[in-house]
């Protein structure tokens, strides 16, 4: 996956970043390796971590799902369940200023290593900026269906509740999060306008071996 990834790249970034894990890095190395001389910056964009490290460590999905779902059925976004954990409110300000820091970056290309979670939280703060009228929140949902892989039921549901603030802002996270498909090894375009606006251009996914396409949607 790494080199496929790498090949789909052909003109040289003015600049590389990767989160602090080490699967960022080792997915990035094969480009790193094609353009050596282009700078790599680490920021702090790895993946949602709500689960306490000895809850967490050399677990399945599926065997972590008991302690997430009483996670996010509590729905406090200010609870910190353990140590090596984050709260839901400090994982949002970690990709806003994630977002602050791109939108005023001096790069005219940019390539990240980041985490499926942290991928969707960018696009859902896009929904949940504050003063946006319902029309514009509508508006940035049907552009999501054009550009991106969505799940068609999850998409209607939030269509129907999300859009409206449907219950904590945790659980609409989780909708969102169930609507977008965001597969291991999906690129994601962005653009950056004079405005500093970061937009969302497409969701490329044609460099991921067909054998593979559609599974690993859903990372928790």
């Amino acid at each position: 996956m790494p080199c496929i990834f790498a090949n789909y790249f052909h003109n040289k970034p003015s600049l590389f970043i990767h989160s602090p894990y080490l699967r960022t890095a080792q997915t990035g190395q094969p480009l790193f390796n094609k353009f050596p001389d282009v700078p790599k910056e680490e920021w702090p964009i790895q993946e949602y971590t709500y689960l306490p490290h000895k809850d967490y460590y050399q677990t399945t999905t599926m065997q972590r799902h008991p302690q997430a779902r009483k996670y996010f059925r509590y729905g406090d976004p200010n609870y910190i369940t353990g140590e090596g954990a984050e709260s839901f409110n400090q994982f949002r300000e970690r990709v806003k200023e994630s977002l602050y820091k791109l939108s005023r970056l001096d790069s005219d290309f940019t390539v990240i290593f980041g985490h499926g979670w942290f991928m969707r939280a960018i696009l859902w703060e896009k929904i949940m900026a504050e003063g946006l009228s319902k029309k514009a929140r509508r508006h940035q949902w049907n552009l999501y269906k054009e550009k991106l892989n969505t799940s068609p039921i999850p998409f209607i549901l939030y269509t129907l509740f999300g859009l409206r603030g449907w219950k904590k802002t945790m659980h609409n996270f989780l909708l969102f999060s169930s609507a977008i498909l965001v597969q291991n090894g999906t690129i994601l375009k962005f653009s950056v306008n004079s405005s500093k606006e970061i937009n969302l251009m497409k969701q490329v996914d044609n460099h991921i071996p067909t054998e593979i396409k559609g599974s690993n949607w859903v990372d928790r």
